[in-house]
């Protein structure tokens, strides 16, 4: 008895680990923020309204956010986001996916982009500039 229930185990590991299976492929997303702005900034993302997560990001200063999709559901990055307030110490301004701004850190035309295609990476840099804190001033 014992040794059919073995073979039995044997014979489903062999069966599950020696079948192919289909993973979707992975791209992995490397967004950096610099700031070039002359103030410090905090981005604050909301979805649905609420607020998910907050970044700062000193004067020449930057950050990146990297993610993979798929996604792990356990993280929230900017521009997943369906709205943002960028601060600049005590200004304000709101970005949503609508805005067409050419500053609205939203839209991923304004983001310089590179991509690795072999590698699946891609490479998204935004640049918060002086024009930045002008609109929100």
């Amino acid at each position: 008895m014992t040794l059919l229930l073995t073979i039995g185990i044997v014979s489903n590991i062999c069966l599950y680990s020696c079948s192919k299976s289909t993973v979707d492929p992975i791209d992995t997303f490397f967004f950096k923020y610099v700031n070039m702005s002359g103030k410090d900034a905090e981005i604050v993302i909301f979805i649905d309204d609420i607020e998910k997560g907050r970044r700062s990001i000193l004067n020449n200063a930057s950050f990146e956010e990297i993610f993979t999709m798929p996604k792990d559901d356990n993280q929230t990055v900017i521009t997943e986001g369906d709205s943002v307030v960028l601060v600049f110490e005590e200004l304000e301004i709101s970005y949503n996916l609508t805005n067409q701004s050419e500053f609205n850190i939203l839209n991923w035309d304004n983001y310089s982009y590179e991509v690795d295609r072999a590698k699946r990476e891609h490479f998204l840099t935004y640049t918060f500039t002086v024009e930045d804190y002008t609109v929100a001033n």
